[in-house]
């Protein structure tokens, strides 16, 4: 099986644009499914955007996936359920391979899969799954842990390094997760549509780095000495239940309760926050201590210079 032509479906939002610059850079055809006519500023030049007006209409979508070898699907929650009918116009459209958009945490895990944040995510791979065994499509399930550099951008692994609200360290701080830079997921990307039948029909786990809270905290103390950086203990699981507390209520913060969940995914291990290593060595993936410190450095820079 050999791919030549991308089509990418979310290529816009926050992982979007490293994995279409890494396609990009990797002599691919990209194509960026887009709401708008517009050329995104923060996309290569060389891609070709594709006006889709209503992502709901299979067979606008139909037309548009015509020639397509394969797709890659990054939207943003809301966009979740979308992919059914982006599904449906690939296989339509004659389209080979199919990459929803997983890049986050395991959810072959049996714990994780109970999580309602992953419900839509599981929905997807039925169909996937179902569509493979009738030889319709071939997908790849890609597991990535928590984005490195942008979820220290956003606050989220570790919650505020520059002391003005305490860290929030979750079940000790010492539990250690996966977690990959975009430009590693990118890559990562690349590598499987450039061997996709090594790949295909599976679950595909890859991270930059296994790290944990209190060494990303003590990469932070490098950097910002002067910082309090105090904590704050917070038990994964006593977080869980008043998440599905509220989602059951189906009042209160449930974007907020879903994050809850998430929470357990990444530091909980009994969730398999921690991946396995060889798809990521067999794709090249990887930083070491040093590289890590380095995000964890760009990531305060950016902070302090927002200020």
């Amino acid at each position: 099986m050999s791919l030549k032509r991308i089509a990418v479906f979310g290529g816009t939002g926050n992982l979007g644009p490293d994995i279409v610059g890494a396609l990009e850079q990797a002599k691919f055809d990209v194509t960026v499914l887009s709401r708008s006519a517009e050329h995104p500023a923060h996309l290569p030049r060389g891609v070709t955007i594709k006006q889709v007006k209503d992502f709901t209409s299979v067979s606008e979508l139909t037309e548009v996936l015509q020639g397509q070898d394969a797709v890659v699907a990054v939207p943003g929650p809301v966009g979740i359920p979308l992919q059914h009918h982006v599904i449906d116009a690939a296989v339509a459209a004659g389209v080979k391979y199919f990459l929803p958009s997983e890049f986050g945490s395991r959810t072959d895990n049996a714990h994780a899969r109970k999580l309602p944040v992953f419900a839509g995510k599981l929905k997807v791979q039925d169909q996937l799954e179902k569509l493979a065994q009738e030889g319709k499509i071939s997908y790849v399930f890609v597991n990535t842990g928590a984005f490195f550099d942008w979820g220290l951008d956003m606050g989220f692994l570790i919650t505020d390094v520059l002391g003005q609200k305490p860290i929030s360290l979750y079940n000790g701080g010492d539990v250690e997760f996966s977690t990959s830079t975009l430009a590693d997921i990118g890559k990562a990307v690349v590598g499987i549509l450039q061997k996709p039948e090594q790949f295909r029909n599976r679950f595909v786990t890859v991270n930059s780095a296994v790290v944990t809270q209190n060494q990303l905290i003590a990469a932070a103390k490098k950097v910002v000495p002067d910082a309090p950086f105090n904590t704050t203990p917070v038990d994964t699981e006593v977080v869980l239940q008043k998440s599905l507390e509220t989602i059951k209520s189906g009042q209160g913060d449930i974007h907020g309760a879903m994050l809850g969940g998430l929470m357990s995914a990444i530091f909980n291990p009994s969730y398999g926050g921690k991946f396995p290593q060889e798809d990521s060595h067999t794709l090249g993936l990887g930083i070491d201590q040093a590289g890590v410190e380095a995000v964890v450095a760009k990531s305060i820079q950016k902070k302090q210079q927002a200020k």
